[in-house]
């Protein structure tokens, strides 16, 4: 199997922390993390001014590096371990005591933004529920994950702009879990390679779907009405969290546009190949994301949701 991109900077870092590294190393090495991947978030953070794009780096190779301890086969049997060293850290970035170069950027970070190490622990704790769990009884037990896996990062951008408000935190919020939840339904089928199924059981009882059906990739009109559901409660939370680029400057609105758009185009994706994920995943093409940049880049507000 394949070596994530971020397993050279995981052992670059444990040797960095070692010997030490001034907060100029460890602002590079974050950086640099970053721009190795091209995942929506890296890649649009590129669109922020400085020194907003310093900060996001340190908070996506936090996340990044504890995304990989809990899903790459490099880790597998000592996940709980690494993730409860990489908390521990974390917690220590309170007295300036780590020597990583994650947190000793991520200190700074926190500490100039008021962030509080509280909300970056729940990502650390969706973490550690993700390598035990892999399937969801009710739907609000998947929005309780999705609150800890997801929304902080949307809290964390917040407060790095200056905002810290209840009304925008809920909008964000609603954005992140459905920018999730998008994720995981374009991933229904490969998920269950790993015998991970997001859906919740009460919907498949509801809609008479059963597990076995989903791995023999029989895609029955159940199936399609019980895709169409989680589909059309993901497009219900994107419309909530819509009015959040209204309130926010410039940069930060024109991200918040690019990362909507781009989620919602996940769902549009579905859509269109009769919401069957289970036989291919619906994919967003070069062409689709250069459209959305330039949409995003240039409309004013978002575009209502035509919910059902």
């Amino acid at each position: 199997m394949a070596q994530s991109v971020t397993t050279g900077f995981i052992d670059r870092g444990e040797a960095m922390a070692l010997c030490g590294c001034t907060p100029q190393e460890a602002d590079e090495f974050c950086r640099e993390l970053t721009a190795a991947h091209y995942e929506n978030f890296p890649v649009l953070s590129r669109l922020l001014p400085e020194p907003q794009r310093g900060a996001l780096c340190a908070l996506y190779a936090f996340a990044r590096i504890a995304d990989d301890f809990a899903d790459e086969a490099r880790f597998h049997g000592e996940r709980a371990h690494l993730l409860g060293i990489w908390r521990e850290r974390l917690h220590l970035v309170a007295g300036s005591e780590s020597s990583h170069p994650v947190f000793v950027r991520l200190g700074e970070v926190m500490r100039a933004h008021g962030i509080p190490a509280a909300l970056l622990t729940r990502l650390i704790d969706a973490f550690v529920h993700d390598t035990h769990t892999t399937r969801y009884e009710t739907w609000d037990d998947l929005l309780a994950y999705c609150s800890g896996s997801a929304d902080p990062v949307g809290r964390a951008v917040l407060r790095v702009f200056g905002h810290d408000d209840e009304g925008m935190d809920a909008q964000s919020d609603a954005i992140c879990t459905a920018l999730q939840l998008a994720n995981h339904w374009q991933d229904a089928g490969e998920d269950l390679g790993r015998d991970r199924i997001y859906i919740p059981r009460e919907l498949m009882a509801r809609y008479g779907v059963r597990e076995e059906m989903l791995f023999d990739r029989v895609f029955t009109p159940n199936c399609e009405d019980l895709m169409r559901e989680v589909v059309r409660r993901t497009w219900r939370l994107f419309d909530r969290g819509r009015p959040l680029a209204a309130k926010v400057d410039r940069a930060l609105a024109r991200w918040i546009r690019l990362v909507w758009l781009g989620g919602t185009a996940i769902l549009h994706k579905i859509e269109r190949q009769g919401f069957d994920t289970l036989t291919g995943r619906p994919r967003l093409t070069r062409a689709d994301k250069v459209m959305l940049a330039a949409r995003g880049l240039l409309i004013r507000r978002l575009p209502r949701v035509p919910l059902p």
